[in-house]
């Protein structure tokens, strides 16, 4: 909630940080800024320059630095997708794969008479779940730790409580 606001307001802090630290400096250097202003403008009125071209650049300036970090930022999140999906992509071949040929294992197990039926069904289960978390990590829109564990964090305590139910 709070990355949400500081994000939403990352301008602001900057702008405000900043402000506090040329307010600082000027104190401890003991500079007037408002005389330094002043002697900047008479500088452009004895240089015949308008002075409403720099003010205006100045702003054009400040805009086309916010326009560039956001525009990082969005270049930023669109390779961290790409990332994520490339990755998750591989761990749904690799364990689908895996899952697919254990199948196997199942066949054989089923076949022999002395092997038990409940451990069987054990492996049955645990693939679908394997099967709902890959479904469940694939479905995720905003890729960050705590939205990926969100997503699988019932099946991972409901797999814990069970495990601590079968130990007692």
């Amino acid at each position: 909630m709070i990355k949400l606001v500081l994000k939403k307001y990352i301008y602001v802090i900057i702008g405000f940080l900043i402000s506090i630290t040329g307010y600082l400096y000027c104190i401890t250097q003991n500079i007037d800024l408002a005389e330094q202003i002043d002697k900047y403008f008479n500088f452009i009125k004895s240089s015949k320059i308008d002075e409403l071209v720099f003010l205006w650049f100045k702003f054009f300036i400040l805009f086309v630095v916010l326009n560039t970090i956001v525009i990082l930022e969005k270049k930023r999140n669109i390779e961290k997708r790409k990332i994520y999906r490339s990755m998750l992509y591989a761990s749904n071949h690799i364990i689908g794969n895996f899952l697919y040929q254990s199948q196997i294992l199942k066949m054989e197990a089923e076949e022999n008479i002395n092997f038990n039926k409940n451990t069987i069904n054990l492996f049955e289960e645990s693939k679908d779940e394997a099967i709902l978390l890959l479904k469940k990590l694939s479905s995720i829109r905003k890729i960050d730790d705590e939205n990926i564990y969100n997503s699988i964090k019932e099946e991972v305590e409901n797999q814990s409580t069970e495990n601590y139910d079968a130990t007692v």
